[in-house]
This record gives structure tokens, sequence and C-alpha cells, in this order.
């Protein structure tokens, strides 16, 4: 085991190109740890655009540029693992092939628009024994992962509520010339799941799938507003129950100004409650029965030596959480060759149930 884990993962990446929000940052994510090199890439469609891609991001001569998809496909033998960046409209058609063409595939998320595509995935990657991970970096984050080791350890007591937000801007913010900025094409199609859930939503699930809350679908009840300049919905308030009967209040939009990315995971527990937020990733707020509040930082709820590149004091931001999961991948990939499945927080199969509740919502 020891000699496979110090071999290196080759990859190749579809999608992604300089014109992405998403490229760089997997990209800088990937070479962190040097688990991973990059052999080969499919930016894009267009041919300049590939091109101008392999100059922005400075890539080896000898990393191939792919001119199709299907030149990719027939050189599937000279790679582990094919990353699939593309705009989520595009992730089942993609994902199917790579699945077809026995490809094991990392895909960002969401895993397809919808709970009926994505059950076909699932159930072409068990068939074909094809290795699958979905991009769920927030959970990589090592305060994330501590809240999950006290809660999955019953450290909270008798759970309350759990409250789960992730407020976003970016429908509601400027652009550079001043006026209203117009996102990318893609995001404002209008698939059997509203585009913010497959967007914001699949983040507050993958959480839930990460410290083993199961929902109550039949409790589901949501409030969405629409954004009638873009014509799409843009905010949802949902409440459930869990099947051990507290309540979860989930609630994420594109329109809350004032919010660059506000990821926030809030558990009130008999013992103590827990709050955390993305743009403070460091810290945990920890409150108790007496009054006592204290915080957490990175120091103390450290979970092993690889979520950690240097020293408490320089914050682990997206980036080193975005690594944190491709490190994650790295181990679960390799325990895959050894026939040792695991229920990771990234599995395909979580990503199902949690399109599940999404087309509920």
């Amino acid at each position: 085991m020891d000699k496979v884990l110090k071999k290196k993962l080759k990859l190749v990446i579809i999608g992604g190109s300089s014109l992405s929000a998403v490229g760089l940052a997997h990209l800088s994510a990937i070479s962190l740890d040097r688990r991973f090199i990059v052999i080969g890439a499919y930016f894009s469609l267009s041919e300049e655009d590939r091109k101008k891609s392999f100059e922005y991001y400075n890539l080896d001569s000898q990393v191939i540029n792919f001119s199709s998809f299907e030149e990719l496909l027939k050189d599937k033998d000279k790679f582990d693992l094919a990353i699939n960046l593309t705009p989520t409209t595009c992730h089942y058609e993609i994902n199917s092939k790579l699945a077809l063409n026995n490809i094991n595939f990392i895909s960002e998320k969401a895993i397809t628009t919808s709970y009926q595509d994505s059950k076909k995935l699932l159930d072409l990657c068990n068939n074909k024994k094809v290795y699958s991970a979905v991009v769920f970096n927030y959970c990589a984050y090592p305060a994330v992962k501590y809240i999950s080791k006290l809660f999955k350890a019953n450290k909270f007591g008798e759970i309350i509520s759990i409250e789960l937000s992730m407020h976003q801007e970016g429908y509601r913010r400027y652009g550079l010339e001043g006026s209203l900025a117009k996102p990318q094409d893609w995001r404002l199609d209008c698939p059997s799941i509203d585009m913010v859930s497959l967007d914001l939503g699949v983040h507050l699930l993958s959480f839930c799938s990460m410290i083993g809350i199961e929902l109550n679908q039949s409790s589901l009840f949501s409030l969405k507003k629409s954004n009638h300049r873009l014509n799409v919905i843009d905010t949802v308030y949902a409440l459930a129950k869990s099947t051990d009967d507290y309540p979860i209040s989930f609630t994420y939009g594109k329109s809350f100004l004032g919010n660059r990315n506000g990821l926030q995971i809030k558990i009130y527990g008999s013992e103590f409650s827990a709050s955390w937020e993305q743009i403070k990733p460091e810290n945990i707020i920890m409150s108790y029965p007496d009054g006592e509040i204290t915080i957490k930082d990175r120091s103390i709820f450290k979970n092993s030596s690889y979520n950690e590149r240097f020293k408490v004091g320089h914050p682990a931001g997206f980036i080193e959480a975005l690594a944190n999961f491709y490190l994650d991948v790295y181990y679960d990939y390799n325990d895959f060759l050894f026939d040792k499945i695991n229920n990771c927080y990234f599995s395909l199969d979580n990503a199902v149930k949690g399109m599940k509740i999404l087309e509920l919502i």
C-alpha cells in the first residue's frame, strides 16, 4: 500500500480553460501536494482558447493538448483519472461518456441537473466499476472536518436544530462597466432543479451527507424568490426535519448584497453549540450552557498533518480546502484500487441522495 501511495496519479482535465471561473483554482490545488501530475487537457471546444489556456497555465510542452473529447477517450490508457470542470449543464453527457469508456473521473458539482440523470449515472458507474468523485471542497476545511468528528461522536448531546446557509451577491452586484453583471449563460438555464440549488444547495447537502444526517423527505417545505431581471430562481429558503426529529434550515441564494461567499454552519446542541463561517475558516465559535463562549482555531482541531501546509496563523483558505479535497480523493482512489469502497462526503452515491432532496425542494 505504501508503494502505491508514493505513486503520482496521472490526470487529464476537461474544461476549466483560462476563461472559466474554476480552472485556475483547481490547477493550483492539484499542484500543492505533488500527488498528481497533469498529463493532458481538453480545455475548450475552441482551438484558440485551448492554445491560450496552455499558455496561461504555463503547462509543460509534454502535456497533451487534446484537440477533441474523442481523442481524449482514445488515450484513456495514458491516465488514471479525468477531471470534469465543464459547466453544470454538460456534466451528465460528459460523465456518462467517461463511465461508458471505463474512465475513472472527478466531476465538479452538481453531478447532473436532475435526480433521474444522477441515478442513471450512478447505476452506470456501479455496473462499469468506475471510480467517481464529486467536488465538494468546502467539506475539506479542517474546521468542518472537526465539526463532523464531534457530531459523529455525539459530543453535541441532544441536537436542538441545525442552520445551514450560503449567501452570495453575484446576481445583484455591478460589473466593471457600472451596470448589473450578467452571469454566464449556462447559469441562466432552467433544468428540473433550479440552477441556484445545483450551484449552492448541493454544498449544504454535502455537509449533511458528511456528518450522516438523514432528512425526512415528507417534511420538506420551501419558499423561493425569482429574479425577474434574469428570469431565474435566485433565493431559496427550505426547512426539514431529520429522521431523528430535529429541524434543519437551508438558506441560499445569489441576491444577498454584502455576502461574497457567506457559507455558514450552525449546530445547536444541549451540551454546546458550534458556529463556523467560510469567510473566517480558521475559527469555530463554541457556546456552552454556563454562558462561556470560546473560539477554537486550527491549532486545536487539527485532524491530521496533511490538512496543514503551514503553521497556524496563516489561514487555510479556499485553495487549501480544495487541495485537501484532492488529497482525500487521492487516498480514496487508492483504496478503490484495493477494492475498498468508502462512503466519503464526495462519493457519487451521496451526491445522488442530495439531488433527490434538491428535486423535492
